[in-house]
């Protein structure tokens, strides 16, 4: 595949600008479609993440944009040349799911809130080497998220903790995602807990009441020691 690429080289074909206009016919060309329609929904998640300039985008691009011209699905095209299209597309595709393998979800921090608001802490990893934008989408059980349950957050490279406002009541289990377009980055749970007089009271009165009837019993105990006839 890469003799082929290196044989057709994208700026060596002024006819390359002529676009497809609507789905080809014929099996070369349904593939050749197949993979660019595959290719295309890979890079827009990119081009969602990626600064405009980065470099992997920019090739990405460049790949794709080769392999959407019909010049690979023309009428008599021979095998070897539709096969290079078809790497055209691929690479694309490759270049971009690559990128976006980069970038990781690992963790949700388990939590102790006093009270019923508090913070969610999400651990998310940048293997890239420039800024990327991504969706980070949560969920869970009787909790509340101020900020939506969708959030738009800037991932330097690296290691990255987010602090999501969040409230809730009791111990809850929540589920995070991050996105970038509909490629799935990395998904992770944590559980929350959050102590509140709600939920602290009741055991507070057992407590108590517990303590003030072993003092009780105590007290019963020494006075029946002192009523004893020497």
């Amino acid at each position: 595949m890469s003799d082929l690429l290196a044989s057709h080289p994208p700026d060596s074909r002024p006819v390359l600008l002529s676009r497809e206009t609507a789905p080809p016919t014929g099996y070369i060309a349904e593939t050749i479609f197949a993979a660019v329609k595959e290719a295309h929904a890979l890079v827009d998640d990119l081009a969602a993440a990626a600064e405009p300039v980065s470099l992997p985008l920019e090739a990405a691009r460049r790949s794709l944009f080769v392999a959407e011209s019909r010049w690979w699905s023309r009428s008599g095209v021979s095998p070897k040349e539709a096969s290079a299209g078809l790497g055209y597309a691929v690479d694309a595709g490759a270049i971009a799911e690559g990128e976006l393998e980069k970038i990781d979800l690992p963790r949700v921090a388990d939590g102790l809130n006093l009270g019923r608001e508090g913070e969610l802490k999400v651990v998310a990893e940048n293997g890239t080497d420039y800024d990327v934008t991504a969706e980070l989408r949560l969920s869970g059980e009787g909790l509340d998220f101020p900020q939506g349950e969708v959030v738009h957050v800037e991932l330097a490279p690296g290691g990255n903790e987010i602090a999501v406002p969040v409230r809730g009541e009791e111990s809850s289990e929540v589920r995070a995602a991050l996105l970038a377009g509909d490629t799935v980055l990395g998904e992770a749970v944590g559980r929350l807990r959050f102590v509140t007089l709600a939920n602290v009271l009741p055991w507070t009165i057992l407590a108590i009441a517990v303590i003030g009837g072993v003092v009780l019993a105590l007290l019963y105990r020494r006075q029946r020691r002192r009523r004893r006839p020497a």
